[in-house]
């Protein structure tokens, strides 16, 4: 049986300068729609494209995937003499691979009898799934017999629209214009191919009982029609024939520009107008979607060597979801802004501040505005979660406009590090004044009494309904009496320590000396809430004047909220944690190195960094690696795990053991964590802390299955600083008993630099004596790293500049720094 051959490693390696990295993806993903938008958790406008499941193809579900009650979707099916490849498992035995794999572009690929199909999708403009479809002669490896060279001349090529609808009627018909209606309110459907050669259209019976299109809608659950066309192709030995097709919506039929689009067998009628030839639009919109994942990946981190090859692949899914879940301007938004998900597109601080960070591995730029945008175009300083146009959808019981607080994501944290990766002094000065407004709006309307910081709602704080907050679990209930949140009071210091830097950056003295000391009143209120005797930070019971009492019950996600709690762990990743602080919760962490903490990004991201500022480095290498292990395997996958589990290919909302139990949504930004994990705890490049120069850390923690002898782990392209690092770990040899693993290092460069490395007790690693591309040195697993490339070689002042990173102070125990 043929293999997915078409795509080797030489191929991915060969596309480092050409772009989008060509590889054998998952046949199942989604494309972006940025047309979509909701205005409410049940009313959407535009829908979501998904890979069908059981056929070969790509269609839209209304209004939103996660609970689509109507759709529509264009298959394919080819038929070569006695061989019928209708379903995926037919397709599967012909090589079926998928080399293209962006948000903008899918390309399905196999081969049958001598023939090459490619079949491109492509969202040509609103309403409008374009597709391209090429077949071509594949050179036998040995000439033919006689009668075989006679049954290799033509192929036939079945593509069908097929609509299906849960709670109605559904319409298809043949003729003059080939449709099918899914009915109110999500319109009829045009089918129309430019094939070159003569087409014969199928009706809906035959459709669905000659090949069984349309089979592939049973998912739905719902009643299906279908409609679609033969056709007959020969291409020749050079030239590859190609044929275009487009599925367009039409709102309205042809009898009024009042009349609406209706189910039911009886109420029929035709579009006003039928798109017309679609060659020119798809060419035009492949071509748009080359040129863009070109733009991107020529640019963007990806990763190279010997990472598995499930791993490489999950890290461009990861890519891609992040990217699908960014959406241009529109509504209240004057530029693009990160939604956090396709299914009910939503502007949210804690995740967009998330997916802003990611996106700069690959687009740097495009990060800054989408994080700006976040704050410019929000309807309130506390930056209300919104949808597209304004309408806010998370309120709570007394009609306050909540958005996510300081504490969810770590937003502040993440924006810095947005900082720090670029060193963008304009926009710094443009968002500063918004961080600002927000900080204070907090410490005015979420202050009690007293000088806490507490929240409105559970809604606020991110994890919905939890116990430890609100006893009676109702989301938008009034907590702000109940209880005085530990991460709450850390993630205050650790904003306005963060005020305090960036004010000290835009000169504005006065700001920065306000800001140090709102962060001093936060560190010492989050240190009054260290209970010794437990060794750990807990919250504070205002109506019992005590610490937060344990319940004993699993009440939530299995665990009792009242003594676990992955987001008590946000004073260690805010530096707010004496020495002795840090030895007790380091001992705490391995309690977070299994469910529910490893199936939500919120939890595991806090944990992960918290580990990472704690010294802990091994530990988060390894809860990583067995997170990203899971998840880019479940990823890649060639067909979901279960008829209702979570579509390969995208980044998703959590990450369950059992996907068979799934009931959540698909691309959603935040499950793109996973390459925040592959590239911070697991390879071990972060930005540093100084905001100057061209510095940065290396931390590898490789897993152990990783350290074969030759083997080479590399970041190609990173973007970092106005620079484009090759950063790559080889593996000499085996570690030699009790002493730690050696790695040789290789920093890449664009332009010629010299380079200094010194590890944590500042001891000169490595110094060039000359400027060079290309620096080599030999590192541990496991330590850590500053790596300085001045322009020139450093002199011994740059070795006393980096004095003193690895050491601990009073300052960066408040989060300030030391630098």
């Amino acid at each position: 049986m043929p293999g997915r051959v078409y795509v080797t490693l030489a191929n991915v390696a060969t596309d480092s300068t050409e772009g989008f990295p060509r590889d054998d993806y998952t046949p199942h993903g989604y494309l972006a729609n940025p047309y979509a938008f909701a205005t409410s958790w049940t009313q959407g406008h535009g829908g979501n494209l998904r890979s069908t499941r059981e056929a070969v193809g790509f269609g839209w579900l209304y209004p939103w995937a996660r609970d689509a009650r109507a759709g529509s979707q264009l298959e394919i099916a080819v038929s070569y003499g006695a061989e019928s490849l209708v379903t995926r498992a037919d397709f599967e035995r012909f090589g079926l691979s998928a080399p293209h794999h962006s948000a903008l572009l899918f390309e399905y690929l196999w081969r049958i009898a001598g023939f090459e199909f490619a079949a491109r999708f492509v969202l040509v403009g609103e309403h409008e799934l374009g597709l391209e479809m090429e077949v071509g002669r594949v050179p036998p490896p040995a000439p033919p017999r006689r009668g075989e060279r006679e049954r290799a001349r033509a192929v036939t090529v079945y593509l069908a629209a097929v609509g299906w609808r849960r709670d109605g009627e559904c319409v298809a018909e043949a003729g003059r214009d080939h449709y099918v209606d899914v009915g109110e309110p999500f319109g009829v459907h045009l089918l129309c191919v430019d094939a070159g050669s003569e087409v014969r259209w199928l009706g809906a019976s035959r459709c669905l009982q000659e090949l069984a299109i349309g089979s592939g809608a049973g998912e739905a659950r719902g009643k299906q029609v279908a409609v679609g066309l033969a056709i007959s192709l020969t291409p020749g030995p050079s030239a590859p024939r190609r044929l275009f097709a487009v599925l367009r919506r039409e709102q309205r039929l042809g009898g009024g520009d009042q009349e609406q689009v209706r189910a039911g067998p009886g109420v029929r009628g035709r579009p006003s107008a039928g798109p017309g030839p679609p060659a020119p639009g798809v060419r035009a919109a492949m071509e748009n979607a080359r040129r863009r994942d070109v733009q991107l990946w020529r640019g963007g981190l990806r990763l190279e060597g010997d990472w598995p090859p499930h791993w490489r692949r999950g890290w461009v899914y990861d890519v891609e979801t992040t990217r699908m879940c960014l959406f241009p301007a529109g509504g209240v938004f004057a530029d693009v802004w990160p939604a956090w998900t396709i299914q009910w597109p939503r502007a949210v601080l804690a995740e967009g501040s998330l997916d802003a960070l990611r996106l700069a591995y690959v687009d740097p730029e495009l990060a800054r505005r989408a994080a700006l945008s976040l704050f410019r175009d929000a309807p309130a300083p506390n930056l209300p979660c919104i949808f597209q146009h304004g309408q806010p959808n998370m309120i709570a019981a007394d009609g306050s406009m909540c958005g996510t607080s300081p504490a969810w994501c770590v937003p502040f944290f993440n924006l810095e590090l947005l900082y720090l990766r670029t060193l963008d002094h304009d926009w710094l000065g443009r968002l500063y004044p918004f961080l600002a407004d927000y900080l204070d709006w907090w410490l005015a309307e979420r202050t009690d009494a007293q000088g806490w910081s507490v929240y409105k709602c559970t809604w606020e704080a991110g994890e919905d309904d939890t116990p430890r907050l609100d006893p009676e679990r109702r989301g938008d209930n009034i907590v702000s009496e109940y209880v005085r949140p530990v991460e709450l009071q850390a993630a205050m210091a650790l904003s306005a320590a963060v005020l305090a830097r960036f004010a000290a950056a835009l000169g504005r003295d006065g700001d920065e000396r306000r800001w140090r000391a709102i962060a001093r009143q936060f560190f010492d209120r989050t240190q009054a809430l260290w209970d010794a005797p437990s060794g750990r930070f807990r919250d504070w019971d205002r109506r019992a004047d005590r610490f937060l009492e344990p319940t004993g019950e699993p009440s939530y996600w299995e665990i009792d909220p009242c003594r676990y709690s992955a987001l008590a762990f946000t004073p260690l990743l805010a530096d707010l944690a004496t020495t002795e602080q840090t030895v007790a919760l380091s001992h705490e962490l391995e309690q977070c190195a299994r469910p529910p903490w490893t199936l939500w990004p919120s939890w595991s991201y806090v944990v992960l960094e918290a580990a990472l500022a704690a010294g802990q480095r091994a530990f988060a290498a390894r809860v990583a690696s067995e997170i990203v292990e899971r998840v880019y395997t479940e990823l890649d996958a060639r067909s979901p795990a279960a008829p209702s589990a979570p579509t390969p290919g995208v980044a998703r909302e959590y990450w369950p053991l059992d996907l068979a139990a799934w009931n959540a949504c698909e691309g959603y930004g935040w499950g793109a964590t996973t390459a925040s994990f592959v590239v911070r705890q697991i390879f071990g490049f972060l930005d540093s802390q100084i905001a100057s120069g061209l510095r940065f850390r290396l931390a590898p923690g490789l897993p152990e299955r990783f350290l074969r002898p030759g083997a080479r782990y590399a970041l190609r392209n990173v973007p970092y600083r106005d620079e484009s690092l090759d950063l790559e770990f080889a593996v000499p040899s085996p570690a030699t008993r009790g002493q730690a693993q050696q790695l040789e290092a290789r920093v890449g460069l664009v332009n010629p630099r010299a380079c200094l490395v010194v590890d944590e007790q500042t001891r000169e690693v490595y110094r060039s004596a000359v400027e060079s591309r290309i620096h080599r040195f030999v590192v541990e697993l496991g330590g850590m790293y500053e790596i300085e490339l001045p322009p020139s070689p450093p002199s011994p002042l740059s070795l006393k500049a980096l004095k003193g990173r690895g050491e601990r102070s009073e300052a960066s125990r408040w989060g300030w720094g030391t630098a």
